[in-house]
């Protein structure tokens, strides 16, 4: 990942039960609990790797209200953790250079 925080968005992630576990687990008091888990685990060490090759066909609300409820929901779950989370992220020991 080359020391860039990068966002976990749920879709076709595959996990270490370590790296869940030792993040602290899922919680289920955020929007976005995938966000979550993905920085909680980045600032206990753990790496993201992207694989830019794969790709994840996803579904998409077939209703329009549908498609903007689920995008008020990531956006406002992004800016709850950006709330809870950029504070420890700026704390915590790590590396500021690529």
């Amino acid at each position: 990942a080359g020391h860039h925080f990068l966002q976990f968005n749920g879709t076709a992630g595959i996990w270490r039960k370590s790296a869940i576990a030792d993040a602290g687990g899922w919680r289920a008091d955020t929007l976005t609990e995938d966000l979550d888990l993905s920085y909680r685990a980045q600032m206990r060490g753990w790496e993201i790797l992207y694989l830019e090759e794969v790709e994840a066909p996803a579904e998409l609300p077939v209703e329009m209200n549908g498609i903007k409820s689920q995008q008020f929901r990531w956006m406002k779950g992004g800016a709850e953790n950006a709330r809870l989370l950029t504070p420890l992220v700026l704390k915590a020991d790590l590396p500021l250079a690529t």
